[in-house]
């Protein structure tokens, strides 16, 4: 990327009318130079693609082929083109499920997280310092527990007490235990 340095007012360029010609890099405002910057910036490369770019392409290759976990097409994953897509694609179960991803990401990410996000810093600048503090916390509280909560949900779910069966399922009848491997 090259970005214009600004001229100087005595320099011969600033006696020409129009836009100057002359273009300089950009400055390296951080003083690391390419190699050091780029070790900086590497793990992080490497974690979004293994975390990001890898997952989405190995979804996509999935798509495209008739994987299956167990069984004779395990071994022998063979292409079938785009007719998982179109198969998905028609069904109306997936794109009403496409529509409700779309109004929570919406809801979630656009409204929630950037509009509030955005309107509580606004309004905590003004705040005294231990105000402030206070709700710092409990917004990174609420970012942070969510994972948690989940996975503390999912151990109370399926903990096997001294019976060997979950203790959700074995308060309940048998014919109503819930259907989740983990409690059969």
């Amino acid at each position: 990327m090259v970005i214009s340095a600004p001229v100087n007012a005595t320099s011969p360029e600033s006696r020409q009318s129009g836009p100057p010609t002359r273009s300089m890099p950009a400055r390296d405002v951080a003083g690391l130079g390419p190699v050091r910057a780029g070790l900086f910036v590497g793990p992080a490369f490497l974690l979004i693609g293994a975390f990001l770019v890898f997952p989405a392409i190995w979804t996509i290759f999935i798509g495209l082929t008739n994987y299956r976990l167990t069984g004779a097409q395990a071994e022998n994953p063979r292409s079938v083109g785009l007719s998982n897509y179109a198969t998905a694609v028609s069904d109306p179960q997936f794109l009403n499920s496409l529509a409700l991803t779309g109004i929570f990401v919406l809801g979630s990410a656009v409204v929630g997280q950037n509009l509030l996000g955005f309107v509580l810093a606004w309004s905590m600048r003004t705040t005294r310092a231990g105000l402030r503090r206070a709700v710092e916390g409990l917004v990174l509280a609420a970012w942070i527990l969510p994972g948690p909560v989940v996975a503390l949900l999912w151990v109370a779910l399926c903990w096997t007490g001294p019976t060997g069966r979950s203790t959700t399922c074995s308060q309940r009848s048998s014919r109503s235990c819930c259907s989740i491997r983990c409690c059969a």
